[in-house]
């Protein structure tokens, strides 16, 4: 077999995911999206788990992507949204916090929930994880102290 240069196979992977996500089917789409400066993350909601999963895999698969994008890969023009990886980290953190049913939740989306807080800089949305992580351990009966202190030590300044 012959093996793709990496910036070939990251530009398959990119565009795979993108024409997943747009064409992802009705149920799987948010049945309510908003996002405005009030807020500290967007506010996505889902009907049901199995959306709640396959958009939140679909939100970290694509910041780990865009965490290993080749260099030789030209910049896009123009500024596409989805090859932002602070919105990606920002979408999983508005799923996490959300998602308020104990069945929703598995090990792959706190893992994907902790992946992307470490992204977050800024201290409100720093606080916010926090109290949602509590809140996670609470709903599902995990315990997810390990991870808050993990997160307050990623995020200690230098």
């Amino acid at each position: 077999t012959i093996r793709l240069p990496a910036a070939h196979r990251w530009k398959a992977f990119s565009e795979a995911l993108h024409k997943w996500y747009a064409n992802r089917p009705t149920d799987f789409k948010p049945m309510l999206e908003t996002e405005d400066g009030e807020q500290l993350f967007p506010l996505v909601l889902f009907t049901n788990g199995a959306a709640i999963l396959a958009n939140q895999l679909y939100h970290t698969s694509m910041l780990l992507l865009l965490q290993n994008r080749p260099r030789t890969l030209p910049k896009e023009h123009g500024r596409n949204i989805y090859l932002s990886p602070l919105w990606h980290a920002q979408r999983i953190c508005g799923i996490s916090l959300n998602n308020d049913t104990r069945t929703s939740w598995d090990f792959s989306l706190l893992a994907s929930f902790y992946f992307a807080a470490k992204r977050m800089t800024y201290e409100p949305q720093q606080h916010a994880i926090l109290r949602g992580i509590d809140r996670i351990g609470s709903l599902t009966g995990w315990n997810v102290n390990s991870l808050s202190a993990q997160l307050m030590h990623e995020w200690q300044p230098d």
